[in-house]
């Protein structure tokens, strides 16, 4: 195996369970990597950081565990150095429970056991990796720049990561199924300015705005059906008005893995998107709150390497 893998650990991803199953899973790792190092996080985005670290340090492996949050941050973490962004640091994705919607579209297993005997003989592959420059949260709106894998979306999916954030245990697909009915019943579709590709603006009213880089969303659902996370393009969901007793049948709809055929769903191709409101409209990447519209989100085609 290649030297220098490091181990990005968030023990209290799972409510908790990826810190106390951590030693078992330790032994499988190293009887695959012998030259293991685990690094603990210690706080929020403090995984982006040792990320930097590491690669910067001469790691040729940064595995992320725990949950989607955990993998967003280590990849914003790789994307600050040089060296991953040159493809000699690789990112390896090890996911603890139902909670990486990024480890279903890669086609890695959810079990860790089983994640560990996969990353074993995995390839490196090109990953590419979405931008969103928008208004940050403080009072003056200040642009902020994130990265992420997964996927981004504004309105009632960024306001649900919210409130799913804002939990104790954050848990798994029934926790963002009954949180998001919960946030239909509330809800007041907001109107939105969309730019696609450059093309000319069109206002409408949404539920929400996905930009996939992969299929699945929100603790398994499949938002956007054969989103490939290297294929240069990023997949547009617009719901749009839909009213709330149909928006929680579509919902349901979505962990059928297929398209939704209803003239107020919408799905394209594109590689970037300008957005603007009027209102407060939050958006989210990877299930971390990250601001609000305006915003432009874009993808970087095979900026970093990571193994499948």
């Amino acid at each position: 195996m290649s030297a220098g893998t490091t181990v990005i650990l968030n023990p209290t991803a799972g409510g908790g369970r990826t810190g106390a199953g951590w030693p078992e899973w330790e032994r499988l790792l190293a009887q695959h990597f012998p030259d293991l190092r685990v690094l603990r996080t210690a706080g929020p985005y403090d995984a982006a950081r040792l990320a930097t670290e590491a690669s910067e340090s001469g790691a040729s492996l940064v595995l992320a565990t725990g949950w989607d949050g955990t993998v967003n941050e280590v990849v914003n973490g790789l994307m600050a150095s040089p060296r991953a962004r040159h493809g000699e640091c690789r990112l390896g994705v090890l996911p603890f429970g139902t909670g990486s919607d990024l480890a279903r579209g890669l086609g890695l297993p959810q079990d860790p056991a089983a994640g560990i005997a996969a990353l074993a003989h995995a390839e490196p592959r090109p990953l590419d990796v979405g931008r969103i420059r928008c208004a940050g949260f403080s009072a003056d709106g200040a642009a902020v720049v994130r990265h992420f894998v997964n996927s981004a979306d504004f309105g009632i999916g960024a306001e649900v990561t919210r409130r799913v954030n804002a939990r104790t245990r954050r848990g798994g697909r029934a926790t963002y199924l009954w949180t998001t009915v919960r946030a239909l019943l509330a809800w007041r579709d907001p109107e939105v300015e969309l730019r696609i590709d450059g093309g000319a603006a069109e206002r409408v009213r949404i539920k929400s705005v996905f930009l996939a880089n992969a299929a699945y969303a929100g603790g398994g659902m499949c938002i956007a059906p054969g989103a490939l996370t290297d294929d240069g393009l990023l997949r547009l969901v617009v719901f749009g008005e839909l009213g709330r007793l149909e928006a929680i049948r579509r919902l349901g709809e979505t962990y059928q893995g297929r398209e939704i055929e209803h003239p107020k769903i919408r799905y394209a191709d594109c590689r970037e998107l300008l957005a603007d409101a009027a209102d407060v409209v939050l958006i989210e990447c990877d299930g971390e709150p990250v601001g609000r519209l305006p915003a432009r989100i874009d993808l970087l085609p095979g900026a970093l390497s990571v193994l499948r």
